[in-house]
């Protein structure tokens, strides 16, 4: 989807939706200047901090073609 004048920009919020719903148990999260997913893996978890949402989700999609 593009909005507004900018080409270059595509919303993020579908993508996240999607990722979401495939993945329940990543918590994705706005906190003022950064979003943030945390993975629960075992007994721990991983935190992914990135100011942009499309980066949180290249990381997240990234991560999961790695396993």
């Amino acid at each position: 989807m593009i909005t507004g004048g900018d080409p270059e920009f595509v919303d993020q919020v579908p993508r996240r939706q999607a990722y979401e719903a495939a993945h329940p148990d990543v918590e994705i999260t706005y906190h003022g200047p950064y979003w943030k997913a945390v993975i629960p893996e075992g007994t721990g978890h991983t935190v992914i901090t990135q100011y942009e949402l499309k980066d949180v989700l290249d990381k997240l999609e990234a991560l999961e073609r790695e396993r």
